[in-house]
């Protein structure tokens, strides 16, 4: 039944989206030392960032993380890596 279903499958579905939308974004990216390219295309990149947090605001409300708490969280864990990369974590 969906009810059962609608969680794993929309947790599944938005996670993978996510990670091919960054593939197709690094793709814009010119990220290969190596290899003589053009400059990025930042439109092409912006693109794929719109794609890639549409799979994260379908995880957000999948996992019922309110905006509110997605801010709130995010600060705490960016204090958190600052704290490690300060004592060189």
């Amino acid at each position: 039944p969906r009810s059962t279903l609608f969680p794993y499958t929309t947790l599944f579905r938005s996670f993978i989206g996510a990670i091919t939308e960054l593939c197709e974004m690094l793709e814009k990216t010119k990220w290969k030392p190596w290899k003589k390219s053009s400059k990025n295309d930042i439109k092409e990149i912006r693109k794929e960032l719109i794609d890639v947090w549409h799979f994260i605001i379908n995880l957000s409300i999948a996992c019922n993380l309110e905006p509110d708490d997605l801010v709130k969280k995010f600060i705490e864990k960016n204090i958190e890596n600052n704290k490690r990369q300060e004592n060189g974590y």
